[in-house]
């Protein structure tokens, strides 16, 4: 229900309800916007809907709205920093680049494409060259993690 998330106020003055979802967040208000209003009113939840969702409009036709949010807001503050936004996904490559795994949108029609394996994207993180590089950098990582019975490595 709306009333246990929706802060009271508006602008920059709000509070969170006592017991309700963000009441945790209190502390930090000063440095949050909370979005309403974003849906995807007039499209499924199914492929049209994950274009739409974050883009704040079209129709069942189209594939995104525009820009979606969280690249406009990438665009607004993190021109400053090493990656402005990373968007990772789950299993999108096995569907294929097609809006039903896309929410991310530069401009209308023009999707993000989400990392969904984690491998790459610690590589591009890191900025270790190769798979086997980035292995050799972490065997003693694994041999001290293996010495203290924890059964993860960085490659497991």
């Amino acid at each position: 229900m709306h009333r246990f998330w929706r802060p009271s106020g508006a602008g920059a003055s709000f509070t969170f309800p006592a017991g309700g979802i963000l009441e945790p967040l209190s502390a930090h208000a000063a440095d949050l916007v909370v979005c309403e209003g974003v849906d995807f009113v007039g499209v499924d939840n199914h492929e049209p809907g994950m274009s739409n969702m974050l883009t704040g409009g079209g129709t069942a036709a189209s594939v995104g709205g525009g820009m979606s949010v969280d690249q406009y807001v990438a665009s607004q503050v993190g021109g400053a920093t090493r990656f402005p936004s990373l968007e990772l996904g789950v299993q999108t490559s096995a569907w294929g680049g097609n809006r039903q795994t896309r929410m991310c949108y530069a401009a209308p029609d023009v999707f993000v494409t989400p990392e969904d394996n984690p491998l790459s994207a610690w590589k591009r993180l890191a900025s270790f060259g190769t798979a086997r590089e980035l292995l050799e950098r972490c065997t003693p990582l694994r041999q001290r993690r293996s010495s203290d019975g924890e059964m993860r490595g960085c490659a497991d």
